[in-house]
């Protein structure tokens, strides 16, 4: 693992989540694939305009993202897993808290850069 690739992953999920806290669709749509599908902890799956829609009418919405820990695993030269473990403040089906998430989220490199994939 490269610690170029490591820096640029974790610096993309962060970008990711800034994007998120401030509902910047523009930047998210610049950032997911138009295919990209949203795994849920319960095993759900959403498209990538499901998903938005979600947080465009309040079913999902953050306030806060503090990663605890963060790490690269590089797959290949293409793809990457990255596990985060992370505090969010949202509020999800209305219910308002701190959330603890612990996940595992692919990447692959696409013309040179680092994007968000889907799960093979």
């Amino acid at each position: 693992m490269t610690q170029t690739a490591e820096r640029e992953i974790i610096a993309l999920q962060h970008e990711i989540w800034e994007a998120i806290i401030a509902q910047d669709f523009d930047k998210l749509k610049q950032l997911y694939p138009e295919d990209h599908l949203f795994r849920h902890v319960g095993g759900y799956y959403q498209t990538r305009e499901e998903y938005f829609d979600y947080i465009r009418g309040g079913t999902f919405r953050y306030y806060t993202y503090k990663p605890i820990s963060e790490t690269v695993r590089l797959l290949s030269d293409e793809r990457a897993i990255l596990h985060s473990k992370a505090k969010t403040d949202a509020r999800i089906y209305g219910f308002r808290k701190v959330w603890t998430m612990d996940f595992e989220l692919p990447f692959e490199k696409i013309e040179g850069r680092w994007r968000p994939a889907n799960e093979n």
